[in-house]
Formats: structure tokens, sequence, C-alpha cells
């Protein structure tokens, strides 16, 4: 009985894209190995030595997000402190999220 576990290049099953990944993650590991950083850096294919800028114009946080939307957060924060007994945000946000005022 056979097992089945072979490797066929033109049956294309579930696992094809889990073996897809795994050679791309094999391939760029030996490139990075063998071929320099400055020789990506000339082919553009790497952010060193470059400043990244970025400025959307985007208002702050606290002044942008909506009162309901603060209120679900801090709802969200004594639910998960009080039920669960862990904090999924700062302390210091929440505060500040209940200390908003209307603009």
């Amino acid at each position: 009985m056979k097992s089945g576990h072979y490797i066929d290049p033109f049956t294309v099953t579930h696992s094809t894209p889990l073996l897809l990944g795994v050679v791309f993650a094999v391939f760029l590991s030996i490139s990075r190995a063998v071929i320099s950083e400055e020789f990506l850096a000339y082919m553009g294919f790497s952010l060193s030595g470059k400043d990244i800028n970025v400025d959307e114009d985007l208002p702050n946080f606290f002044e942008a997000i909506k009162f309901s939307q603060a209120n679900e957060l801090i709802h969200e924060f004594h639910n998960m402190r009080d039920n669960y007994g862990f904090e999924i945000y700062n302390p210091p946000l929440i505060t500040k999220l209940e200390n908003i005022h209307y603009p």
C-alpha cells in the first residue's frame, strides 16, 4: 500500500500552498546568505540606509477618536481586567480616554 508521502509536481492538493511557502522561505534564506546586502540595496530590494518619512497629516489619536469608540475601549479594558485579570491596554491610555473633552 502506497503512503502517498511524495512530491508530485503535477498534482495540486490541499498542502500545495504550504509547500510553496516553504520553498519560497528556503529560497529567501539562501539568497540572503549568498547575496550581499549592498547588492540588494543597489537593486532596490532593501530599505537599509534610507530614512522613511511618513507624514499623512492625520490628527492626534485623542482628537480624532469618537466618544463612542473611546467608551468602547474603556469598557473593554475594564471588562477584561475585572473578569479575566489582565489588561489589554495601558492604564495611562485609558485615563486619557476617560478625560477626553468635546473639541
